[in-house]
């Protein structure tokens, strides 16, 4: 069964943070070209297949202390179901369009995730944030997402999101975003098969979420009959 969109970014989110958060992984990898330019590459790849419009400004990498996605992560367990619960109540056309293709997640992919609802909320009409304020959901409180998210990946802006485009613009963003999706996980299947060839240790393959027993372990990419690099668990 293909791995979907979701799937993939929490492949590449995971690798990305390990490989920033441990100087060992990193350093070995530098020694086959994984420098800042490549961490900033693997961001803007992941940014572009979400469909998000943030996070692309040019930022290098840099590591990535565990405790500021857990911080994250308390944000998005608070502030998450009240956004949801008043929207559905009071802005039921607002909160379709917020909350679509999103759900609480954990680890990593809270970047992701907490990043694309902040700017969809960002996004909203003035009365419908006035409403979520006296909630407590102000622009403070967002505002500590938003910091944390930079923490975490990069000094960026978030911008509110521009009016929807007519069908052609969408259909040519939907292809672009199917192509980054595409772009993304070839880069995440290069620096796998990278990573997996120069590093040995048992303990550092598992925290990159690979196997470290045969080759059809979990996260090992594999080629398929058109010589096609692929993850453990993908078919046709």
């Amino acid at each position: 069964m293909r791995m979907n969109l979701t799937e993939k970014a929490k492949r590449l989110l995971e690798f990305l943070f390990v490989v920033q958060s441990n100087p060992r992984i990193y350093a070995t990898l530098r020694t086959r070209g994984f420098g800042p330019e490549a961490i900033q590459e693997g961001w803007r790849l992941l940014i572009r297949a979400s469909g998000s419009t943030i996070g692309l400004a040019e930022a290098p990498g840099y590591a990535t202390d565990s405790r500021l996605v857990d911080a994250l992560d308390g944000w998005e367990n608070e502030w998450y179901p009240i956004a949801e619960a008043v929207l559905e109540r009071r802005f039921p056309a607002q909160h379709a369009t917020v909350f679509a293709g999103l759900s609480q997640t954990e680890g990593p992919a809270l970047v992701v995730s907490v990043g694309l609802l902040l700017e969809r909320l960002a996004a909203l009409p003035q009365d419908v944030l006035a409403v979520l304020a006296t909630h407590g959901l102000t622009a403070q409180v967002s505002g500590e997402a938003t910091a944390l998210i930079q923490k975490i990946r990069g000094p960026e802006v978030i911008t509110p999101t521009a009016p929807l485009p007519d069908e052609a613009a969408l259909a040519k963003r939907e292809e672009e975003r199917a192509q980054a999706e595409t772009d993304m996980w070839g880069f995440y299947l290069m620096w796998s098969a990278i990573a997996r060839s120069r590093i040995k240790n048992k303990r550092l393959l598992r925290l990159l979420g690979f196997g470290t027993g045969t080759s059809s372990d979990a996260g090992t990419p594999e080629r398929d009959a058109g010589g096609t690099l692929r993850s453990e668990g993908e078919t046709d």
